[in-house]
């Protein structure tokens, strides 16, 4: 398991994961930029208001996307057992 070295708002994190590096910078670097991103759209905001914010944006993408796949394997199944 590799240590990588990663900055989110500022602080640095040292994270141990079995993920290619790259791609653990890419991930932190986006939740950076997210991140940044609510701050100057919300600049009076405390910052942990910030983090909740972050957290159900993410969760309802996460959502979103579930019921997107949910539909697609649902019409893929349906043509499968038309094609039988």
């Amino acid at each position: 398991m590799k240590r990588i070295e990663v900055e989110i708002d500022g602080e640095k994190y040292y994270l141990k994961s079995e993920l290619p590096e790259e791609e653990v910078v890419e991930l932190a670097r986006n939740l950076d930029e997210r991140i940044r991103e609510l701050k100057e759209k919300y600049p009076k905001l405390p910052w942990h208001w910030n983090y909740v914010l972050l957290g159900l944006t993410l969760e309802k993408e996460l959502k979103d996307l579930k019921q997107k796949y949910d539909q697609l394997a649902s019409v893929l199944n349906e043509e499968s057992r038309d094609k039988e």
